[in-house]
C-alpha cells in the first residue's frame, strides 16, 4: 500500500498533490499511511497545507497525520498554512 515511485512518493502522496479527495479517502480506508513523506521529506499533510487544500488536510488529520509534521528543512505544516494568508486561515484554525 505504501510502495513508492523513484522520488519516494506513495499513491496517497500523489493523490494529495493532485487534489483527489475521493482517492485519498479510498487509500486511507485501505490502510495507506497518512504521514509517509516523499524522498525530499515532504509529508502529505505539508503538501495539502501548501496547496490550501483544507478538506484533504482534514482527512489526513482525522486519519492520524501529525499536525506538527515538518518538511525536510524543518518548516511545520501549520507555518505553511499560515503563510498562505487568507486561503490558509481556515486550515490554521482547524489544526
Amino acid at each position: 500500500m505504501d510502495a513508492t515511485d523513484a522520488d519516494g512518493r506513495t499513491a496517497l502522496w500523489l493523490a494529495v498533490r493532485a487534489g483527489q479527495a475521493g482517492l485519498l479517502g479510498a487509500l486511507l480506508s485501505a490502510g495507506a499511511s497518512p504521514s509517509r513523506a516523499d524522498g525530499g521529506g515532504l509529508p502529505p499533510l505539508w503538501v495539502a497545507c501548501a496547496m490550501c487544500q483544507r478538506g484533504l488536510a482534514l482527512q489526513l488529520l482525522r486519519a492520524g497525520a501529525a499536525a506538527a509534521a515538518c518538511d525536510g528543512e524543518g518548516t511545520p505544516c501549520l507555518h505553511v498554512a499560515a503563510q498562505r494568508g487568507q486561503p490558509g486561515l481556515p486550515l490554521v484554525r482547524e489544526m
